[in-house]
């Protein structure tokens, strides 16, 4: 009963539903992330829709409290349901993918894999279904080491999990939920695996936006321009040649050293380095350009 009252007080004032992706305006109101962008773009209006107060589209943020509050009550509904269905059996359609993970890890998770009969692969693709992340520092476990793997789990919405799920499931004889093992986030815990997974990716957080990729002089072991390209496509974003770019067309360029904040250029189009895209994708939220600009 406390779930369904609280569930018909956080609905979003234009699609009259449960938020999805709550995201709060200057003003202190909240919409879905889709709603209030489609909103803005079909009205050309930059002022709230409760309060008329005026407000920049790219100034809105995941309403992060809210989206808490809404991960609660989604595990509240599923968690009984999944914790019942896996201890019918030991066996499994879990296709697993690691990142991060030491030795001692690895063999822990090799007698996971034979004891519940679990299928791995070294790389992601689309049959992954959960990627096992050892924590980047021990007193911050449900913080995961930002990888490639890492960022592409993000943007395909799969479970990413903190390897004591694999530890304390074999201590068990069981398999665990997984939500109490989810990993919250990078350097930014901003709850982005939850949100992606529950909404089945980031297959739209680029949508409308088009990207050109440059290689830099850089070392050949960085990432290369296919994988970044693939994390593009994977939220939606569309790719075109450096020739058919536009004004419109936002460039990312692959350099040796992504930390490097360069001066502000006034150039278009718009050239960043990869990690403008990264920490996009890793904060669910468009950054803003400054501090990832490079000279043409």
């Amino acid at each position: 009963m406390l779930i369904e009252n609280l569930a018909n007080e956080l609905q979003c004032s234009i699609c009259l539903s449960l938020f999805s992706i709550p995201f709060v305006i200057p003003c202190g109101h909240s919409f879905c992330r889709d709603c209030i962008q489609n909103y803005g773009k079909a009205t050309k209006s930059t002022k709230c829709p409760l309060c008329k107060q005026p407000f920049n589209l790219n100034k809105i943020n995941l309403n992060i409290s809210l989206q808490a509050v809404l991960n609660v009550m989604d595990q509240d509904n599923t968690k009984i349901k999944a914790d019942q269905s896996r201890k019918k059996s030991k066996s499994t359609n879990f296709f697993i993918c690691t990142s991060n993970l030491s030795d001692e890890y690895k063999e822990c998770l090799e007698r996971f894999q034979k004891q519940f009969k679990i299928k791995s692969n070294s790389n992601i693709n689309s049959k992954i279904t959960h990627l096992i992340s050892g924590p980047d520092n021990p007193n911050k476990p449900f913080i995961a080491r930002r990888t490639l793997k890492y960022l592409e789990a993000l943007a395909r919405g799969i479970w990413i999990i903190n390897i004591d799920w694999v530890i304390e499931s074999l201590k068990c004889d069981t398999i665990l939920n997984e939500e109490d093992f989810e990993i919250k986030g990078d350097e930014f815990p901003t709850l982005t695996p939850k949100i992606s997974r529950t909404r089945g990716g980031m297959y739209d957080f680029l949508r409308d936006y088009e990207f050109s990729i440059e290689v830099g002089n850089i070392n050949k072991t960085i990432i290369n321009q296919d994988y970044i390209e693939t994390l593009i496509e994977l939220c939606g974003g569309n790719i075109v040649s450096l020739k058919e770019k536009t004004q419109n067309t936002i460039i990312i360029k692959i350099v040796q050293d992504p930390q490097m904040n360069y001066t502000c250029i006034q150039c278009i189009p718009m050239i960043v380095n990869q990690k403008w895209l990264f920490d996009s994708i890793s904060k669910f939220s468009m950054q803003n350009y400054f501090g990832y600009l490079i000279s043409n």
